[in-house]
């Protein structure tokens, strides 16, 4: 932490003072907690994304089966009634 300035012509200098111990377990207690968040969000992102693609699969399925499906039953209604 740096909180002494010394005001020299045209210069900062800023010196180093030492962390309360205080200060520092609260430090340290936030940077365990932003590792948990951090943990949390990276599960969250893979949860979205298998979700993704679980609805893109369920939707592109039938999709490719119906283009499948359609001109199969058109030719097959069409050879029965000789259209």
């Amino acid at each position: 932490m740096y909180t002494r300035f010394d005001l020299a012509p045209l210069n900062l200098i800023l010196l180093p003072t030492p962390m309360e111990p205080e200060l520092s377990e609260r430090l340290a207690l936030q940077e365990k907690k932003l590792d948990a968040i951090y943990a949390s969000v990276e599960k969250t992102r893979k949860y979205f994304l298998w979700t993704l693609i679980a609805t893109a699969v369920t939707f592109a399925l039938p999709l490719i089966g119906i283009m499948i499906a359609i001109p199969w039953l058109l030719s097959t209604l069409s050879s029965a009634y000789q259209i």
